[in-house]
């Protein structure tokens, strides 16, 4: 007479699976902080933009192709390419 098995191996798996990802899934949720602040203040700096006002930003800026057309205190135009 065979002895039927309680578990089957091809059951407890696809189980074992869903029940570990799912754990893991509700501790990263658990860890998830919200910013303090809305963007930009405090968690992101403020993008470039194309404004007139006056820009900065902290680091390194590369640009491609950069054409820049200034007009001088004395009032005279040049470019710079």
């Amino acid at each position: 007479m065979k002895v039927k098995k309680i578990f089957s191996l091809k059951l407890f798996y696809p189980i074992f699976l869903l029940i570990f990802l799912f754990f893991v899934s509700y501790l990263l949720a658990q860890t998830f902080q919200e910013p303090t602040l809305p963007p930009p203040q405090g968690n992101v700096e403020p993008p470039l933009t194309t404004s007139s006002q006056p820009q900065t930003k902290k680091g390194n800026l590369s640009l491609a192709n950069l054409f820049l057309n200034a007009i001088s205190s004395e009032g005279s135009i040049f470019n710079l390419d």
